[in-house]
This record gives C-alpha cells, sequence and structure tokens, in this order.
C-alpha cells in the first residue's frame, strides 16, 4: 500500500494520507479503551480492516483535489468536497446502516465488531472529509515554503562555484508541485 500511494500520489499527498490514517488508528486504539473493552484478537482483526475502510474516503478526496485545476489548494479541497464529498459521505452512511443491526447481536464478539466498524466508519468520514483538508491547506503552503527555500540555498551554493554551470535549476523546477 505504501508503495502505491508514493509511486501514483506524490510524496507529500502520500504522506498527508498516511497521517491522516495514523490518526485515525490512534482514535480507534482510545475507542476501544472507551468502549470498556480491550486489545485482543477481536479488535486487532477489526482495527486492521478499518485500514481498508478508512483509507478509501480519504483517497477519494485528495484524488479529487489532486486533480482540479485550481489556483489554491483550498479551493482544490472546495471543488472536491462539493463534487466527489456527498458520494463519500453516501457511501460510509450506508455501511454504518448496513452494520448497525450487529450492535444488537447476540455474540459478544460481534457487537465488539460492530462497535469497533461503526467508529472506524465514523473516524474514516471525518477524517476524510474535514481533517484532510484542513491539513493539507495547512501543510502544503508550509511545505511548498521550505522547497522554495531549500532550492534558494541550492542555487546560492551553485552560483557560488566557478566550475559549475549558473543555470543549474530551471525556472521549471523553481517551484516543485508538491500536492
Amino acid at each position: 500500500m505504501l508503495l502505491v500511494l508514493f509511486v501514483v500520489f506524490s510524496p507529500l499527498a502520500a504522506f498527508q494520507c498516511i497521517l491522516n490514517l495514523l490518526l485515525v488508528q490512534a482514535q480507534l486504539l482510545g475507542g476501544v479503551y472507551f468502549i470498556g473493552s480491550s486489545y485482543n484478537t477481536v479488535s486487532c482483526i477489526v482495527l486492521t480492516l478499518a485500514i481498508g475502510v478508512c483509507v478509501d474516503y480519504s483517497l477519494h478526496i485528495m484524488e479529487k483535489a489532486r486533480h482540479t485545476q485550481t489556483d489554491s489548494v483550498a479551493e482544490g479541497f472546495v471543488y472536491a468536497l462539493k463534487s466527489i464529498g456527498p458520494e463519500v459521505l453516501n457511501s460510509g452512511m450506508t455501511t454504518l446502516i448496513g452494520i448497525s443491526p450487529l450492535l444488537w447481536a447476540s455474540s459478544h464478539a460481534m457487537r465488539l465488531v460492530a462497535k469497533l466498524s461503526l467508529m472506524s466508519i465514523a473516524y474514516g468520514l471525518l477524517h476524510g472529509l474535514i481533517v484532510l483538508p484542513v491539513m493539507s491547506c495547512l501543510v502544503v503552503p508550509l511545505a511548498r515554503h521550505l522547497a522554495e527555500h531549500i532550492l534558494e540555498h541550492i542555487r546560492w551554493a551553485w552560483d557560488g562555484n566557478a566550475s559549475s554551470p549558473k543555470a543549474f535549476i530551471t525556472p521549471q523546477q523553481q517551484t516543485p508541485a508538491l500536492l
């Protein structure tokens, strides 16, 4: 999964999706304690399956925002949330409705599966539709500024050396697309 994220996405977008997924997993581990359960085989299996469910929400929003022809990151996510946000929310809600009857199962293990699945879907939707766009709007401008700063230092180092070519960095390479 990590290799696919870094090959298909830009490294910054992949990092944001992975960070988003780690935040969801941390919340789910806290949720295991909150519902009065312990970390056991059933919760381990559900938390592993939650990775696949939660990553979809984030990836759909990120992919739509990346392929939007807008001037800013915020506009890209606004467009993504308007165009694909309802479908992502709809898929999460139908999954919530489909799993909710398991809450009344007679088996304790099935009730635990239902509780953890419902929490993973809810946290995945929350992070995919709210946290990821906000995080991206904060992280991407900072990363672009950092990349420009690093490129400026590279240009300075190469311009100071008489044996190196002056045109080491072309204008197209000055601000790389990080999102």
